[in-house]
């Protein structure tokens, strides 16, 4: 992980990128994330961390443009939680994920053996029909 850029935050919401000395877009800081960089955007005059205000910024913006970012009904929850924050919520919501994954991957390691096991039985008819043709062919002709 290489150092954290630190990005301005001037009071008309500006942004400012300190390491290049220009202003940048919430695309681009969306873009330097995307690449795995480290930042850290704050406030020029207080120095207040916004970062997390930030990529909540740069979250609404995408789902704007790309109509839903999240199911109705997660948004739902989140409006209905109140006071709880975004992270709880997700902590919440998630905490069974991984169980359920483990279910589903097992399931379906599980019906792809039954799968290989019908494989291997249908190629064993297959050959079963093909001698018994040969046969049949046989005692015609004979």
């Amino acid at each position: 992980m290489g150092p954290v850029k630190i990005i301005k935050r001037y009071q008309n919401r500006k942004l400012y990128d300190t390491e290049t000395s220009s202003y940048i877009t919430l695309e681009e800081i969306a873009e330097l994330i995307r690449q795995g960089k480290e930042l850290k955007v704050i406030d020029k005059v207080t120095g207040e961390d916004l970062t997390s205000i930030t990529f909540s910024q740069i979250i609404f913006e995408k789902g704007r443009t790309s109509r839903q970012i999240l199911p109705i009904n997660a948004l739902k929850k989140i409006i209905q939680a109140g006071g709880t924050s975004l992270a709880e919520i997700l902590d919440l919501g998630f905490s069974g994920i991984p169980k359920k994954i483990d279910e589903q991957l097992n399931e379906i390691m599980s019906r792809l053996t039954v799968i290989k096991e019908m494989e291997t039985d249908m190629k064993k008819m297959s050959q079963k029909l093909q001698e018994l043709e040969k046969e049949v062919k046989h005692r015609k002709s004979s």
